[in-house]
């Protein structure tokens, strides 16, 4: 299958966040992430089925990361890109990030999230 992405994305798992505008939240982990976006996975998922987000659902999405040793969130407003009860593709808004988020979004990925 061809690659579709503009970013390419790196093998990064951190914790992180998904709250989507219908209020739904969910806690889960990154299978991988880029510059354009994140792939997530979470057992809530499949708990909540009919809350579950949905393509084309809007939401926030909180990276975890560590800078030192001060544990640390990264807010990405984010839209569902794909959606299986086993993960889902999310989609980040680059142009969106201020030049601080964008750096700091480009060193999670440099650094697998351990920040120095």
């Amino acid at each position: 299958m061809r690659e579709r992405r503009l970013h390419l994305r790196e093998t990064i798992t951190l914790s992180c966040y998904l709250e989507m505008a219908s209020g739904a939240t969910f806690n889960g982990y990154t299978e991988d992430i880029g510059m354009g976006g994140v792939f997530m996975r979470s057992h809530e998922f499949a708990a909540k089925p009919d809350r579950a987000p949905r393509m084309g659902d809007t939401g926030l999405l909180i990276l975890h990361y560590t800078k030192g040793y001060i544990k640390r969130g990264l807010r990405l407003r984010c839209r569902i890109a794909h959606a299986q009860l086993s993960g889902i593709g999310i989609d980040t808004y680059p142009s969106d990030l201020t030049e601080e988020q964008a750096d700091t979004l480009e060193q999670i990925i440099l650094t697998a999230g351990n920040l120095p």
